[in-house]
């Protein structure tokens, strides 16, 4: 017959309510690893997301820029560049429109210039 000592049951009830309350800590911290796994792979998901817009971004800005680069070339494709001129505060399509005329024995008057600006020394 066995006889219960209520020391030794105190003894046992406290180590199993350790053992308790240790399983529930790694319970616990089991359930915060669980949480933060779940972030990560949200995480994860959020990342690829803005992964994928940037690279398409990417591509629109290639496409913007090789239609700007066309239209750039289109808008020269007309243009006309001439040097030794004075600097000065003058209007200088009239200047141009001479130039053109008695210079380089061309027809032109000031209506056939669409726009002329000083791009400064070179």
């Amino acid at each position: 017959m066995y006889v219960f000592n209520l020391d030794e049951m105190d003894s046992k009830l406290l180590r199993m309510e350790k053992k308790i309350n240790e399983k529930n800590e790694k319970l616990n911290k089991l359930d915060k690893l669980e949480e933060m796994n779940n972030q990560l792979v949200s995480f994860a998901q959020s990342f690829n997301s803005l992964n994928t817009s940037v690279e398409q971004n990417k591509k629109s800005i290639e496409e913007v820029n090789k239609k700007l680069d066309l239209s750039s070339q289109y808008a020269k494709r007309n243009s006309l560049r001439f040097y030794g001129f004075d600097e000065n505060d003058d209007d200088i399509v009239p200047v141009v429109a001479d130039f053109i005329r008695n210079i380089l024995k061309v027809p032109c008057t000031i209506q056939d210039i669409d726009s002329a600006f000083r791009i400064g020394k070179y």
